[in-house]
């Protein structure tokens, strides 16, 4: 059986698929949908003497999981370590897909190894704390921001989602007085003004 190198092209619909010899000679190519049905063509396609090439990404590792049961040698490519020769073709899905499997056919890709799944799933609790973490972050910054502009104090304590801030901010956005212009102001808390200095919480 003719060794094959298959590059795969993931989107969010579909995902292309390229297959080429040991020589480099182009032995199929077709697109196939994002659905199980789809995967299960795939995969009747790929078995046996294969080698599989897919970038990293967001779908990666639901696919990888589909197609390992072929038995063909899957390989996850590390997108920004690994530099795929381009030329001045443009940049197309069948096109990307021709140039993962050449470059697995030369065996000039970057390897991600494939982790368990108790393992992924571990990371990505991490990872999506990791990113919750950097929201409350910036928005808190911008409601310190938001204060610092419209002069309406500082919240006590150095974090602003603490029990002693939010009362601050509870109590500032009940208790505002308009300018003595008149002018109201809006923003992510209400209308504020310089106000009286709320109570302590106890």
């Amino acid at each position: 059986m003719t060794r094959e190198y298959i590059g795969m092209d993931l989107h969010k619909r579909f995902f292309q698929a390229c297959a080429i010899s040991l020589t480099g000679d182009r032995l199929w190519e077709q697109r196939f949908p994002r659905t199980a049905d789809g995967v299960g063509r795939c995969s009747a396609r790929v078995s046996g003497d294969r080698a599989l090439a897919v970038e990293a990404m967001g779908p990666t590792w639901a696919f990888v999981d589909a197609v390992v049961p072929t038995g063909a040698a899957v390989c996850v490519v590390d997108p920004r370590k690994t530099k795929l020769k381009a030329g001045h073709a443009a940049k197309t899905d069948r096109l990307e897909a021709r140039r993962l499997a050449d470059a697995l056919r030369r065996d000039s890709v970057v390897r991600i190894d494939i982790p368990p799944p108790e393992i992924r799933a571990r990371r990505e609790v991490c990872r999506g704390r990791h990113q919750l973490v950097r929201v409350r972050t910036r928005l808190a910054q911008m409601i310190r921001a938001w204060l610092w502009r419209c002069d309406a104090g500082e919240p006590p304590g150095t974090t602003l989602y603490a029990a002693r801030a939010l009362a601050w901010l509870t109590w500032s956005s009940s208790h505002r007085r308009r300018r003595p212009s008149g002018a109201a102001l809006s923003g992510c808390i209400g209308p504020c003004t310089p106000m009286r200095s709320p109570p302590t919480p106890r």
